[in-house]
Formats: structure tokens, sequence, C-alpha cells
């Protein structure tokens, strides 16, 4: 492992993956199909069509023998990782053996010592059903849902998360919040809501996806459908826009923290959020203070210190300072 444990990526470098150093070096070398983020010191890779685990020294700790999820490749979650094998997932642990033996169509990362799942019917494979596991992968109850999104951001002291349900004449599929036994928590059903902060959550009542204004967990409304826009919560603040062009920040109790004058912004991370003026991009604190100057023309958000950006024709990896780490011609990714 690099001192610290400090590993940049996944870098994508010449039709390949790899990680980078602080210094801007590839410490694990791009020539992966595929390549997750490093967590728990575990990097979820695909080779020939294969999934396995390397550690942040770049060692295969995992051999790939899983299959590969189309869109997302899995990371452990409190020394745990959904797989799948023979179309089925289970979750192993860090050496790679089964803690819990695969026989669900998918599974979620584990919070607060409870995951969820989409387990097969009866008779198998006729038809499946959602239901919160344990650990050991016993079945805590069984959910009565449409669909469930859970995002990896969510705390770790998850208590209720969003599902999508039938409305009364089952001609609309709308958000209800429902805790790890199936129980509605908040009753209030909307086309779509954000995640919850200061019991806060912003909500939109029609499914073309604005206005949007914020409710409590009680139900009572905070700030009734103005914006046009409006983002989950981080780092106490949410990403909000009052038209397509003019993008801000608020509180949870409605109030622009930082005002909507820019052309786009994204989310906070790290303390800083990406923002776009005169079509370039740079980055402002929770002050809305400009400490990274608008010049790139597409940037993601920081993880663990560091952000890719594309500037002058280049792939780049900058720090926090705005300082470029690595660059490489853009085509020659």
């Amino acid at each position: 492992m690099l001192p610290g444990g400090i590993i940049i990526g996944p870098i994508h470098h010449q039709g390949k993956w790899g990680f980078l150093s602080k210094d801007g070096e590839f410490v694990i070398p791009p020539i992966y199909e595929r390549l997750g983020n490093c967590r728990e010191n575990r990097i979820g890779f695909v080779a020939d069509g294969k999934l396995g685990f390397l550690n942040s020294a770049g060692e295969v700790v995992i051999p790939p023998q899983f299959e590969p999820e189309q869109y997302v490749t899995p990371q452990f979650s409190k020394g745990l990782c959904a797989v799948r094998l023979g179309g089925k997932v289970g979750y192993i642990d860090p050496t790679g053996a089964w803690a819990i033996q695969p026989r669900f169509l998918y599974g979620w990362d584990f919070r607060g010592g409870k995951s969820l799942a989409q387990a097969f019917g009866k008779p198998l494979d006729e038809d499946y059903y959602y239901c919160s596991i344990d650990r050991s992968g016993t079945e805590l109850a069984k959910l009565e849902v449409y669909e469930i999104a859970l995002h990896p951001d969510y705390p770790e002291s998850l208590d209720r998360f969003p599902v999508l349900m039938h409305s009364a004449s089952h001609t609309t599929l709308l958000v209800r919040w429902i805790d790890w036994g199936g129980t509605v928590v908040f009753a209030e059903r909307y086309a779509d809501m954000t995640n919850w902060c200061e019991d806060v959550a912003g909500f939109c009542p029609v499914e073309d996806w604005h206005p949007w204004g914020l409710v409590k967990s009680s139900g009572e409304v905070v700030v009734k459908p103005k914006f046009y826009l409006l983002d989950g919560f981080a780092e106490g603040l949410a990403r909000a826009a009052l038209n397509s062009k003019q993008f801000g920040f608020i509180n949870p109790q409605g109030e622009w923290v930082i005002e909507p004058k820019y052309r786009h912004a994204q989310r906070f991370s790290e303390g800083l959020a990406f923002v776009t003026i005169n079509g370039k991009d740079g980055c402002i604190n929770t002050k809305g203070e400009m400490v990274i100057e608008p010049r790139f023309s597409s940037a993601s958000g920081f993880d663990q210190g560091h952000a890719r950006v594309e500037y002058d024709g280049k792939n780049a990896v900058i720090d926090k300072t705005g300082h470029v780490i690595w660059e490489t011609v853009l085509g020659r990714k």
C-alpha cells in the first residue's frame, strides 16, 4: 500500500483503467478493462470478462471469477460485497469466501448491519420480491413495493429509504418512505423526493419533475413547490435552480445560502462544488467563495481530495487547490 493509503482513480488511459499516486504516477498500471473505486482496501476489476478484486497495492487478492454487472463495479461496504455467480447474487468477505450464498436477483450495500435484496419467488425464477436482510442473509421482512433505488451515498445510520408504490388507482407510481420492516414512515405520496436533511426533504408533486418544494417528515410543507430543480442535500446544502440557467444552493429551511447566479452547478463534495460561469467550470466553497477559478470545460466532484477535469484539449486530475497532478491529451484517455 502507498504511504497513507493514498491512491487516485480509477483513471481511464489509452483504453484501459489504472490508479495514480498523489504524485501523478501510475501505481496500478492502466491494464484493466474496468476498475471500481477503492473501498476498504479492495478494488473491483474486470479481466477477460470476469470480476475479481485487487488491494490498494495492485495485488490480486480475489481472482476474477464472478460475473460483472453491466453498469457498476461492486465495492465492499462494512466487510461485505454483493457479487453475481451463476446468475444469482450473494455476498463475499474480503478473502472472497461466501458470507451469504448466492440466491438473490440483486443485492444492495449494507447499512447498519442490514441490506436490501431482490429475492426469487417460488417456484424459483418465476417471480421476485424485495426484502430486507441481515449480515447472515436471514430475511427480516418482505417489502410490498414496486421498486427500490438505494444510492451509495446514503448514511450508515439509514433508518428509512425511498420506494416506488402504486397509487390507489394503480395508474401512477409515487414515492413513499419505509423502514427496514416495510412500515410506511412517510405517508405523503409524491412523484419524486430527495434525501432528508434536518428532517426536511425536497419533493416534486407532479411527474413533470418541477416545480420542487420542501417538506418535513410530519408531512408539513416547509416551502411550497417553486424551484425549477432541487437536488439532494449534501453537506447541509442542496443544489437548486430558479430556471434552467440560474443555479445556487439552499439550506433545509429553503433559504438561499449561495445565490442562484450560476449557469449550472454540481452538488457539494468534500466542501467544494463545481459551478459554471461563462461556459467554464470552477469551484466554490460552502460560503460561496470561488476557490478554483473557472477554466475547465467539464469536471466531476471531488473524491478523496481529487477531481477529474477536462481543459484545453486535455483530460486531467486536480487536487483541491486546482493544481494539475496528471494529464493526458483528449482522445488518448
